[in-house]
C-alpha cells in the first residue's frame, strides 16, 4: 500500500467525523436518561414497579378460586385438570410475549408503547370480569398475560436504560425481582380474600387502583 493510500485510509471521513461528535454530545446532553437526575429515575422505577406488582397480582388471582370458576363455567376436572387454564394460559403467553413486544418497544420508543400496553392491559381486565363463558375468559386472559409479561420485564430494561454501570443498576434490579415476586406470591392470597366474597373481583379488582 502507498504511502498515499495510508494516510487517506488513517483520515476520518466526514460522516465518521459527524457520527462521533453526535455520540460525544449525546453522552453530556440532559436528555440523555444515563444523566437524568436521580429522583427522576426513582419515579420512572416505582411507577414501573406499581405496573409490575398490579400485573403479577392478576397472574395468579385465579389460582385460589380455580374450583369456583370451573363449576361456574361447568368445567370438569375429572379427566383433565381444566380448572388451571386461566393460569395456564396467562403464563404462557406471558413467557412469548416479551420476545415479540421489547424488542418493537426498543425500537419505537419504550414510554409511548409502554402506556399503550397497559391501557389495553386495563381494558383486558373487563372482559375477564364479565366473561360469559370460559373460552371469553381464556382468551382474554391470554392477551392480558402477553401484554403483561412485557410490563413486567420492561421494569428490568428500563434500569440498563437509566444506569450506566452493574453496580448502579444492581439496586432498582434488586427492587424490581422483589417486587415481581412479591406480585405473583401475593396474587392466590388476595385472590383467596376477594374469592370469599365473589370470584370476579379476584381479575377484576387490579383495575381499581389504577384508574
Amino acid at each position: 500500500m502507498s504511502e498515499t493510500a495510508q494516510f487517506h485510509s488513517s483520515v476520518p471521513s466526514p460522516v465518521e467525523t459527524s457520527l462521533k461528535a453526535a455520540e460525544k454530545s449525546w453522552e453530556n446532553h440532559p436528555a440523555n436518561p444515563y444523566n437524568w437526575p436521580e429522583k427522576k429515575k426513582w419515579a420512572i422505577i416505582f411507577i414501573a414497579a406499581a405496573v409490575t406488582l398490579l400485573v403479577g397480582l392478576n397472574a395468579t388471582a385465579t389460582t385460589t378460586p380455580s374450583i369456583v370458576i370451573a363449576e361456574r363455567f361447568h368445567v370438569s376436572d375429572l379427566e383433565f385438570p381444566h380448572s388451571y387454564w386461566p393460569v395456564t394460559v396467562w403464563n404462557t403467553a406471558a413467557a412469548f410475549g416479551p420476545m415479540v413486544g421489547l424488542p418493537l418497544l426498543e425500537s419505537f420508543g419504550i414510554r409511548k408503547g409502554y402506556l399503550a400496553l397497559y391501557a389495553v392491559f386495563i381494558l383486558m381486565l373487563i372482559p375477564q370480569a364479565v366473561a360469559p363463558n370460559f373460552a371469553t375468559l381464556l382468551v382474554s386472559r391470554a392477551i392480558a398475560g402477553a401484554i403483561g409479561g412485557i410490563l413486567q420485564n420492561t421494569m428490568e430494561q428500563l434500569s440498563g436504560d437509566m444506569w450506566r454501570t452493574d453496580n448502579e443498576r444492581n439496586l432498582p434490579i434488586t427492587f424490581y425481582t422483589y417486587v415481581y415476586v412479591a406480585g405473583v406470591t401475593l396474587g392466590p392470597v388476595l385472590g383467596a380474600v376477594v374469592s370469599d366474597l365473589y370470584w370476579r373481583w379476584s381479575v377484576s379488582w387490579g383495575k381499581l387502583p389504577s384508574t
